[in-house]
């Protein structure tokens, strides 16, 4: 075990006692008749996996947080595993074209560039066209979980030995930069609350184009 998911195994348990579910994607998904194939890309304690199986979605939900997936297991039993996003042979368990959308809450911030450009090239690959993806990201303004704290590996991206982990704090131009990858992008910034303040993301949406397919 990497000490990302050790970090994740003590933070996930504090942070479902604190945190209440904001239901931020009841005014993106689709609701109907017809089933969904959703990615719960990063599912933590669950709030999106299962905010999307009450919705008629059909979820895979991955996490490489031991503990995140004993929990999510309980209401996405054979659909949820272990994957670390980073690990880029690991995606070919996905199909190419397969999901309707792929969500990404506060998942997405933790990588360096190269890691960064191929995650969300994998998301592109296996979107079905006019797929979605719906993230939120940390910000370059988001003082209190770091940004600007620590060793700048690369522009933007902090190590930060105190915190245990790296972090990207995206500014507006790497929105762009990152998530036109997947398709096109729409952005804005938000003040969510999270371990009891306020915390500053960006909450995004990119709509794949049959034109941007970047199989690879």
């Amino acid at each position: 075990m990497n000490n990302f998911s050790e970090y994740w195994n003590y933070r996930l348990p504090k942070n479902a006692d604190i945190n209440n579910y904001d239901f931020w994607l009841k005014d993106k998904c689709e609701y109907g008749k017809n089933i969904k194939q959703a990615l719960d890309l990063g599912c933590g304690n669950g709030d999106d996996t299962k905010f999307l199986i009450k919705n008629g979605y059909a979820v895979v939900s991955v996490d490489f947080s031991d503990y995140a997936i004993k929990k999510v297991s309980k209401v996405n039993q054979g659909s949820t595993f272990y994957f670390d996003m980073s690990d880029l042979p690991s995606w070919k368990v996905f199909p190419s074209g397969f999901f309707d959308i792929v969500v990404a809450d506060l998942s997405l911030h933790y990588f360096d560039e190269k890691t960064t450009i191929s995650i969300m090239k994998q998301i592109n690959r296996i979107l079905k066209d006019g797929g979605k993806l719906f993230a939120r990201v940390n910000t370059i303004n988001e003082t209190e979980a770091g940004a600007g704290d620590g060793e700048e590996i690369e522009p933007n991206f902090y190590k930060n030995p105190l915190r245990g982990i790296n972090k990207r704090f995206f500014s507006e131009e790497d929105v762009h930069k990152y998530f036109s990858l997947v398709g096109t992008v729409a952005f804005k910034e938000i003040s969510i609350i999270r371990n009891g303040k306020p915390k500053p993301c960006f909450e995004i949406v990119c709509t794949k184009q049959t034109e941007q397919s970047m199989e690879k």
